[in-house]
């Protein structure tokens, strides 16, 4: 008899995302001490999930104009959500606020030059590497799509007019950088259905990344990394259209999928069910993101496995899906199981899709805050780069 954690997925999650998130935690768990714990699949995605069964011909315009969009994130909320949206939009700040006086050319020459030479740098992939951001990877360099998100930021607007005086070279100029790189990253983690890096790992991030970027190691320390100020002033005049294609493309899988659950769930409980019943003579640990943490809980209502010692969910609505009426294995009038695992919740305040369970089930559930420092949607991504999160994870199945 073994340990398995079994990694239910939330919304949105196909199996290339699923592929890379299962690699940080694997990692994850080998970075805690948890190599005794077989990590085991419940891949529900490719086969439950909502697909668009007649190409988009219900979406007006969709297919005239398809493009991959970005994501954000920084020390400060709303340039993040800001970034999220556009990767170069501090960039493009920059140039309304332009310093007084230039920096000198051979500043600006090593600040472009650095930025050049990332997407070949050995320190760049370790850089990500040390983030747990493994799937980003190659065996020599980053892969073709970081590759291509600093190839997007080089061909931006604002990255050509920030390369001229008086804006380049000045320290602002290379923290924008370094944000916008990390932003791209972040987008390219949220438009995928991956982990994001929680604000901590995000900011160390930013700071790595702006050492490969200064001219020299005396420049970088007297950086701040601060943000912009009057920011509501750019939030107020800058607009984002978004096409209606990318936004559909980008929603659609994660809202559809939370349709067809309350249609179709059962089928999902039952695919579940059958993911843990394969492994009945292993104690196994549910491992449930979002939606994923809504069906894992209502099959364990449903269902008697004895195998399951523990359900562990993360950015779940499974309490205020009871509370409202909207669980199927569930209503209000009926009595919880006796014979329910232990159950613990993690959520985030700036998550807004994560709710807490013990103010309605009582001690059927513990509750643990997380503090990603990310605003939504990057908060209900942020779990699974937590430190705190693994060591409380780590407590509950070692």
């Amino acid at each position: 008899m073994g340990k398995i954690l079994l990694f239910v997925h939330g919304t949105g999650v196909r199996a290339t995302s699923y592929a890379a998130t299962s690699g940080v935690i694997a990692r994850k768990l080998q970075l805690h001490g948890l190599n005794e714990i077989r990590l085991e699949r419940c891949l529900w995605g490719e086969e439950f999930g909502a697909k668009l069964s007649r190409e988009g011909k219900s979406i007006p315009t969709y297919g005239e104009t398809r493009s991959l969009e970005e994501l954000v994130e920084d020390t400060s909320p709303a340039l993040w959500t800001l970034l999220l949206q556009d990767p170069t939009f501090e960039l493009s700040a920059l140039v309304e606020a332009r310093p007084t006086q230039a920096a000198s050319a051979s500043a600006a020459d090593a600040l472009l030059g650095n930025f050049d030479s990332l997407s070949s740098s050995e320190d760049f992939r370790l850089a990500l590497l040390d983030m747990g951001l493994d799937h980003l990877v190659e065996q020599r360099r980053v892969n073709q799509a970081v590759r291509s998100a600093l190839s997007d930021i080089a061909r931006s607007e604002s990255f050509q007019e920030c390369a001229l005086p008086p804006v380049a070279g000045q320290a602002r100029h290379r923290d924008a950088l370094a944000r916008a790189v990390v932003a791209g990253i972040q987008k390219l983690s949220l438009d995928n259905n991956l982990p994001l890096l929680d604000a901590p790992n995000r900011n160390e991030l930013v700071m790595r990344i702006g050492y490969l970027l200064a001219d020299n190691a005396v420049d970088i320390k007297a950086a701040s990394f601060a943000p912009l100020k009057g920011l509501a002033t750019y939030w107020a005049t800058w607009q984002g259209r978004r096409k209606r294609t990318s936004l559909t493309d980008a929603s659609f899988p994660a809202a559809g999928d939370i349709l067809r659950y309350q249609l179709h769930g059962k089928v999902l409980r039952d695919y579940i069910c059958k993911c843990i019943r394969s492994f009945k003579d292993d104690d196994v640990y549910v491992l449930a993101h979002s939606l994923g943490g809504v069906a894992s809980f209502e099959t364990l209502i449903d269902n008697e496995l004895p195998n399951v010692r523990a359900l562990i969910t993360f950015g779940s609505q499974a309490p205020f899906f009871y509370e409202i009426g909207a669980l199927a294995t569930l209503p209000l009038d009926k009595p919880f199981p006796t014979n329910f695992p232990a159950w613990s919740n993690f959520y985030d305040l700036n998550d807004p899709l994560s709710y807490v369970g013990k103010p309605i089930f009582g001690d059927l559930v513990s509750d643990y805050p997380i503090e990603s420092g990310e605003s939504f949607p990057a908060s209900h991504s942020a779990y699974l780069h937590n430190t705190l999160f693994w060591q409380q994870l780590t407590a509950l199945i070692k």
